[in-house]
């Protein structure tokens, strides 16, 4: 939030030093990114406070402010 708010960095920058890069310098491809093959670990974000909204890994979604687990089919 800061560096975006604050800083005013581009979102997808802060985005990719939180995903894209660590998979990478973890020789992890099939993290970090959206696209066939790799695993849907996911952080949804409120459009506003940039706040996690809800978690999705393992096929498992995450209410962040209920703190329940929602198993998806």
């Amino acid at each position: 939030q800061v560096a975006v708010r604050e800083f005013r960095l581009p979102f997808t920058d802060v985005l990719a030093t939180v995903t894209s890069t660590p998979a990478e310098c973890w020789h992890l491809p099939q993290k970090g990114r959206i696209r066939v093959g790799a695993e849907a670990d996911l952080l949804l974000l409120d459009h506003d406070s940039l706040e996690i909204t809800h978690t999705i890994a393992a096929g498992v979604s995450r209410d962040v402010f209920e703190r329940r687990a929602v198993v998806q089919p």
